[in-house]
């Protein structure tokens, strides 16, 4: 290997080193074991939601929660459900539940380490979406948005995407805070019921069908991507 392209070979290199100090210094999570999870507002084992499902933390950008239920609302099937979400909705990073009724992740060990924040402003509310494999190549779609609680445990304000202090981007599913001394951070569902609803069982799945699952968003892959074509680039140059 002649040192033209040893040279290239460790630009390429440091620059994915670079991309991954980026990735995990933008920072969003989700804790969605504070609360049980489930497919359907029963309080019955099997109905704790299922194992292989997707979920993800993104935004519908500034949004809020109603405004958000009435751009899917004038969805009218599965493919234009879909179409709207991924219009609309980008994704920080994606996952997939690994134990019935709860889900966490983030943007650091979760979508290959790429996902990340950069793209996200002080302006975008945070949302978690989750996508249920429902056959025939749908999904059954559960939207909720982080809202502040206070200390009786009364949802006020939607949270905003903090980029000053990233560790604390945090999507909390729970309206568990009446009784604390100060609240915190929780969810509310996006809707009226087809999007997902919570009762006393826990937040559940929605009955909206989509023929999409959210994808993370694509800034990170564009950097990839376009790191490894200018490295191509250059060892065919070079060869």
């Amino acid at each position: 290997m002649n040192n033209k392209i040893k040279n290239t070979l460790l630009t390429v290199t440091l620059a994915l080193g670079l991309m991954s100090q980026t990735a995990k210094a933008q920072y969003i999570a989700l804790d969605g074991n504070l609360e049980d999870l489930r497919n359907s507002d029963l309080s019955s084992a099997s109905s704790l939601l299922s194992v292989g499902t997707y979920f993800s933390v993104g935004s519908f950008g500034n949004r809020t929660a109603a405004q958000v239920n009435d751009l899917l609302s004038s969805a009218t099937d599965a493919a234009s459900f879909g179409s709207i979400l991924q219009a609309n909705y980008k994704a920080a990073f994606l996952g997939i539940t690994t134990l019935p009724g709860s889900a966490s992740g983030n943007n650091v060990t979760n979508y290959f380490q790429l996902g990340n924040i950069d793209s996200f402003t002080t302006s975008d509310n945070i949302y978690a979406v989750f996508a249920q494999a429902a056959g025939g190549g749908n999904y059954r779609m559960g939207i909720f948005a982080a809202a502040s609680y206070d200390r009786f445990g009364v949802a006020g304000n939607q949270i905003r995407f903090d980029l000053s202090e990233l560790g604390s981007n945090v999507m909390n599913l729970t309206t568990d805070y009446a009784g604390t001394t100060s609240g915190g951070p929780g969810a509310i569902a996006v809707g009226s019921g087809s999007l997902g609803g919570r009762s006393e069982n826990g937040f559940y799945l929605g009955t909206a069908i989509s023929s999409a699952v959210p994808e993370p968003s694509s800034m990170s892959l564009m950097l990839l991507g376009g790191t490894a074509l200018v490295a191509l680039r250059r060892l065919r140059k070079n060869v």
